[in-house]
């Protein structure tokens, strides 16, 4: 479902809804079917065209996603019971994710070029939990420990029409994120992934990362 008003001659509002509800979808190549897997989409954005004689636009957007999907092998001959096997399924995953984040951009006339800049940030959060016959009768294990991401970046294009068939494009972006898996306790990073890393490990971390591009676009 999609909905848009345009204010006046240079505001305009949309909203984008999406809903996504499947049911006993059959997976050939995996160990595991799932018995649903839903999934919301609620997206906004507001656009003004031309605010000033120096800027073109700017674009204010926010958004949010949430997928709840679980997964078993009940409809499999691998679930038929056994003395190991005392329910419906031999393992199951059940998997969670929430995204929510905004983002601010604009398009400025400078010099020759156009100024092209944005500023977005999102929270996102996996949680997938396994049980399996196999692994200490169906005890919980934290395949993706209920892990939060925060992340926040900056971006930044000048695009130069240096001839009338050629084009400069410089950009530069700076992102800062934090994770942390808050359902990884010390036990499991020690035996589950420190043996494969020769410097020490942590449930929790944060990066730093700096790109930039140069493009020459050339029409012949």
């Amino acid at each position: 479902m999609k909905a848009g008003l345009q204010l006046n001659n240079k505001i305009r509002t949309e909203l984008n809804l999406a809903h996504q509800d499947a049911e006993h979808v059959l997976y050939p190549a995996l160990y595991m079917d799932a018995e649903y897997d839903r999934t919301d989409r609620l997206n906004w954005t507001m656009t003004v065209d031309q605010p000033s004689e120096l800027l073109d636009e700017i674009k204010l957007q926010a958004y949010w996603t949430g997928v709840d999907h679980l997964m078993h092998d009940e409809f499999r001959e691998s679930s038929r019971p056994t003395m190991m096997i005392t329910r419906d399924y031999m393992m199951e995953t059940d998997a969670d994710t929430t995204t929510y984040g905004a983002s601010l951009s604009g398009v400025l006339a400078t010099g020759p070029g156009e100024l092209r800049g944005r500023i977005d940030g999102f929270h996102k959060n996996w949680d997938a939990v396994n049980r399996s016959a196999m692994y200490m009768n169906y005890a919980s294990q934290p395949m993706i420990p209920d892990v939060d991401q925060d992340q926040v970046g900056l971006f930044a294009e000048y695009r130069w029409p240096a001839a009338e068939t050629l084009r400069i494009t410089t950009g530069l972006r700076l992102d800062y994120a934090d994770t942390s898996a808050n359902s990884l306790d010390s036990n499991r990073l020690d035996s589950l992934y420190q043996p494969y890393q020769s410097s020490s490990l942590s449930s929790d971390n944060d990066f730093f990362e700096p790109t930039a591009n140069l493009q020459l676009n050339w029409k012949p």
